[in-house]
């Protein structure tokens, strides 16, 4: 079974995005693969080349692909570019549940999180969220949107 979290946050200023990268690159999590495209590439880098990944985009949303085969962890960074969105999300997903919980609740520290909600892979409109962290900025749209949470 695999389970994933969701991270909504307000959508960073390109200067952030550094603080971003320094948020994956740490000794707990070991980056073996990071890129645009889905599966992502090897990856050898640091906070510096991780950043320059995030910022390497001109769609209006920014995709960037993170694994660490040691954590079996797998995120998907969203950044919208498009100011008709009110928010950003990471996407954290694997197979032990606590893990991937706890990995979102870590990345708060990163960016201005506004909900953190968590739940079980492949449910699909059935989906029952369990919240992990809500900020009373929190949009009332990102609630809306999983409202059985």
């Amino acid at each position: 079974m695999e389970y994933v979290a969701y991270n909504y946050f307000e959508t960073p200023k390109d200067e952030a995005l550094d603080l971003i990268a320094s948020a994956f690159v740490r000794p707990d999590f070991e980056i073996s693969n990071a890129g645009k495209n889905d599966p992502p590439k090897k990856f050898k880098g640091g906070v510096n080349e991780l950043s320059a990944l995030i910022k390497d985009s001109t769609d209006l949303t920014n995709f960037t692909f993170l694994k660490s085969r040691d954590k079996k962890i797998e995120v998907t960074i969203e950044i919208h570019n498009d100011p008709r969105w009110e928010y950003s999300t990471f996407s954290i997903s694997g197979p032990i549940r606590i893990a991937v919980e706890e990995f979102c609740l870590s990345l708060n520290s990163a960016v201005n999180s506004y909900l953190c909600i968590s739940g079980t892979m492949g449910l699909g409109a059935s989906q029952e969220w369990s919240f992990l962290y809500k900020n009373s900025a929190c949009p009332q749209s990102i609630l809306e949107q999983v409202s059985n949470a």
